[in-house]
């Protein structure tokens, strides 16, 4: 099935973050995907689409540099949440200097080429992510749903202030991970990591998962 994601992105923003989730699940069924880096607001989005679709395949790439608090929460929300997870490993290497060649191949190798490995085995139609627009100037200009490489990409939460998303977790009993480190982000976290922008498989400069 041919999808519009001109049409379809029309069709989620007047919705709230839970319907996006439902109608993107109405088209895709057990073809839809959910990845999730257990940043700082994770637990939004992983409530918001297992409440929709308690299977839901969750994708995660581990890199190494995770926080113990990262680890904690990551155990605390499947348990919590019961969820599908299927974690796929990025190699262990040191963080090159940012601004070098050495620092964009470091980022291909622990983001881009593992999430590849996961879409590969997984096989998924769609996938949801957790982007906000207000993270960054590149997210600003997103839209609901894009097309990538095969694959459709819905944001159910994409205007929904990081705030937003905290309050969110409080409301709800998620953990806030106030620990989170990205080593593709850069020292200051303001960097995009790598998979949000472009085509999967060339050259992608965008956030997290």
């Amino acid at each position: 099935m041919d999808i519009d994601v001109s049409e379809l992105s029309s069709w989620l923003e007047p919705l709230s973050a839970t319907e996006r989730v439902r109608h993107a699940y109405d088209i895709f069924g057990e073809d839809l995907i959910l990845s999730t880096s257990f940043g700082p607001t994770a637990g939004t989005m992983l409530k918001i689409a297992t409440d929709v679709y308690p299977g839901i395949r969750v994708i995660t790439v581990r890199h190494g540099y995770e926080s113990p608090l990262t680890l904690q929460i990551a155990d605390r929300l499947t348990r919590e949440l019961g969820l599908n997870l299927r974690i796929f490993s990025a190699p262990k290497m040191l963080i090159p200097e940012e601004g070098t060649q050495e620092f964009d191949e470091f980022r291909r190798k622990i983001k881009i080429e593992p999430f590849k490995k996961a879409l590969s085995q997984e096989q998924p139609r769609a996938w949801l992510t957790g982007v906000m627009r207000d993270e960054t100037e590149e997210r600003k200009s997103f839209d609901f749903a894009t097309f990538r490489d095969g694959l459709t990409v819905v944001y159910p939460i994409l205007d929904w202030a990081p705030d937003s998303a905290a309050d969110y977790c409080y409301d709800n009993g998620m953990p806030v991970n106030r620990t989170y480190f990205d080593p593709a982000k850069g020292l200051n976290q303001a960097k995009e990591c790598g998979l949000h922008l472009g085509d999967i498989g060339n050259s992608w400069t965008a956030s997290g998962l």
